[in-house]
């Protein structure tokens, strides 16, 4: 099993890939690779990270505040 602070590194990573997604659903005239026929496939992409982090926090027992 990975140690815990290998874990916490991936975490933050997938926080800043939250970000983007995010961003890219909230913003798509920022980005190429939106548009109106794949919006849901961004949104649906964004979803599934939420999930995710979910999972992350519950795994590492991170309190929301």
């Amino acid at each position: 099993m990975k140690a815990e602070q290998q874990i916490r590194k991936k975490y933050e990573e997938m926080l800043e890939h939250t970000k983007y997604l995010m961003d890219k659903v909230r913003n798509p005239n920022k980005y190429n690779d939106v548009n109106r026929d794949n919006i849901q496939e961004h949104i649906n992409g964004e979803n599934e990270q939420h999930s995710m982090n979910a999972l992350m926090e519950w795994i590492l027992d991170i309190k929301k505040q």
